[in-house]
């Protein structure tokens, strides 16, 4: 195995877990995740890009990731090698980067997944 392919599944994994699919009022859909220990955030700025910083008086770290060719990226990613309710997430917000779906259908599809309506 690749020192790229492990980074690559690192990623995925930690992101199956920690990981957050937003999606805007605009139809923006960026990924994040956020920690107190910022390595694992440091990891994945690596494999997919973004950005990491400190936020403020909270004592964590958020990494983000907003540019929409990576978003699209991670978000293969993630569909391809996670499964459960991200694996979900991923393939509606990659039906709203490709004009499948509107901002507001996909914000609620989102929201019902996270309730658990659906599996």
């Amino acid at each position: 195995m690749t020192d790229s392919y492990l980074s690559m599944a690192q990623a995925v994994g930690f992101l199956d877990g920690e990981g957050h699919v937003a999606i805007s009022k605009a139809g923006d859909v960026r990924v994040e995740a956020e920690q107190t220990e910022p390595a694992p955030l440091f990891m994945l700025q690596k494999v997919f890009g973004g950005t990491v910083n400190l936020r403020g008086t909270r004592d964590s770290w958020r990494w983000r990731l907003c540019k929409k060719e990576n978003v699209r990226y991670c978000l293969i990613a993630l569909e391809e090698s996670s499964w459960g309710r991200k694996k979900i997430e991923a393939g509606v917000a990659l039906l709203l980067l490709d004009d499948a779906i509107k901002a507001d259908v996909a914000r609620d599809q989102i929201h019902r997944i996270r309730e658990r309506r659906i599996q």
